[in-house]
């Protein structure tokens, strides 16, 4: 599924590299303003990859329209978690799904982060 994933939307795909070799990667699978995969090999981790990949994965989302940006993760994924939150997200939503693999269900979370900021000019209904 992953091969055929990198073969069949390569457009949607950011990779990070150092001298040729893989570091990292983010997808937004349908375009949107939903970051589909995002893996930092661990080698790679705390020398300013992912948040350079995250900062340019928010600037086509941003490019795109989008105001904002969400993700979801293994709610037990506290690396990734504490990652995201660091550079500004925050959660959204939590959610149950069944793991046709893993046959259970798994806890998500999702994540967000407001690229652009609205200014609000009232209080309360505006007339």
């Amino acid at each position: 599924a992953f091969a055929h994933f990198t073969q069949s939307r390569w457009q949607c795909i950011l990779v990070a590299d150092d001298d040729g070799v893989l570091a990292g990667w983010a997808a937004r699978e349908n375009s949107d303003d939903m970051i589909s995969d995002f893996w930092i090999d661990p080698m790679f981790q705390r020398h300013g990859v992912g948040g350079m990949l995250l900062e340019e994965i928010e600037r086509q989302v941003l490019a795109g329209g989008f105001p904002s940006i969400k993700l979801e993760s293994h709610a037990d994924n506290e690396k990734a978690l504490s990652f995201f939150r660091k550079h500004g997200y925050d959660v959204s939503w939590l959610s149950m799904k069944y793991a046709r693999k893993l046959d259970r269900d798994v806890q998500s979370i999702g994540l967000r982060k407001q690229l652009v900021e609205f200014e609000m000019l009232t209080y309360g209904p505006s007339f």
